[in-house]
């Protein structure tokens, strides 16, 4: 087996921002034909301690991947005051064949690069090809910071990009990172929350356990909600909107908005679709044009597959990883 560190996973992947992109709308398509195996994830959580869990998320991508594994993340919220990430991760990649595990690396960095590919993903076909739309981003972090470098980095143009964080502390580190690393000079921090959410695309990003944003019309006519976080909006404003969602078995559960608005409403008709939907022509974007569209994805774990599959294939060209001979050890029967 070989080991793959944060490091090594970061080197690999950075620069390829479109390639991620390419890969995240092929795995869609074969997760939408068919063509993948995703059970449920399993949540551990710790009582008393509603903002923490680590999630364990298997999964099998097939078509043109081939592949299957399990990523295990952790959420700790408080990590950063601890100079720690929030999000922890590791990936274990098994032979189709054997089924022994072959690759184990490091997937906070990974999971972070899918989520801002299919955010963008989605962003380019629910708004459309908007010229200079302004990006509100709610919460900023790592996922708000890859949310918006794939943003910049799609053919879709943004114009200002307005940030927001209940620590301002966040905001101005994030504006002050995408200035140093990306170049976008057109960014400021916004004090007033509501600036941030008025405008034509709108990213959530926070940590929040329980919905905060109480009224469809906090968010501008026409606007595309990037619901990354899952759990920021009531579900009486969510639904007053037109919702698209990655998977609809996967989204309606742990306690989403999406789930709680299924339970409000007493069914699911008020999803419009999955992202597959649109993406392969079976369903328009939108309504019309001035309709609210939420994308709510719970993020699947063939999306992280298919971007371990990229470091798999560059590990022996990059000369990256730590080869553990006699991992799985000898059969029973041979020692001695």
């Amino acid at each position: 087996m070989i080991a793959v560190s944060a490091d090594e996973v970061h080197a690999v992947l950075r620069g390829r921002e479109r390639e991620i992109a390419s890969r995240i709308l092929s795995a869609y398509g074969a997760h939408g034909r068919g063509h993948s195996s995703l059970p449920p994830s399993s949540f551990l959580r710790f009582p008393g301690r509603e903002r923490e869990r680590i999630i364990a998320l298997p999964a099998r991508l097939g078509g043109e991947f081939d592949l299957v594994g399990i990523k295990w993340i952790a959420s700790f919220p408080d990590n950063p005051k601890r100079g720690l990430e929030r999000a922890s991760a590791v990936m274990v990649m098994n032979s189709t064949e054997t089924g022994l595990p072959q690759i184990l690396l490091e997937a906070s960095g990974s999971r972070a690069m899918r989520t801002g590919a299919f955010a963008a993903l989605a962003a380019g076909t629910l708004a459309g090809s908007r010229q200079d739309a302004s990006v509100g981003v709610i919460g900023c972090g790592r996922i708000a910071y890859e949310c918006l470098r794939f943003l910049c980095a799609e053919p879709l143009q943004t114009g200002r990009i307005r940030l927001f964080d209940e620590e301002p502390a966040n905001a101005e580190r994030l504006a002050k990172v995408l200035q140093s690393q990306t170049g976008v000079r057109n960014v400021t921090v916004e004090r007033d929350r509501a600036r941030v959410l008025d405008c034509p695309i709108c990213v959530l990003a926070t940590t929040a356990v329980r919905p905060h944003i109480d009224s469809a019309n906090s968010f501008a006519p026409g606007a595309t909600v990037l619901h990354v976080s899952l759990r920021d909006i009531t579900p009486a404003a969510l639904l007053e909107m037109e919702n698209v969602v990655d998977d609809v078995e996967h989204v309606c559960r742990e306690g989403t908005s999406v789930h709680l608005a299924e339970a409000l409403k007493g069914d699911r008709s008020f999803i419009r679709g999955e992202l597959c939907d649109i993406l392969e022509g079976r369903l328009c974007p939108r309504s019309s044009p001035e309709a609210r569209v939420v994308f709510s994805p719970f993020g699947l774990g063939v999306l992280d597959l298919a971007i371990a599959g990229m470091v798999a294939e560059s590990i022996e060209a990059a000369g990256i990883g730590t080869r553990l001979d006699g991992f799985s050890g000898e059969p029973w029967h041979a020692r001695p």
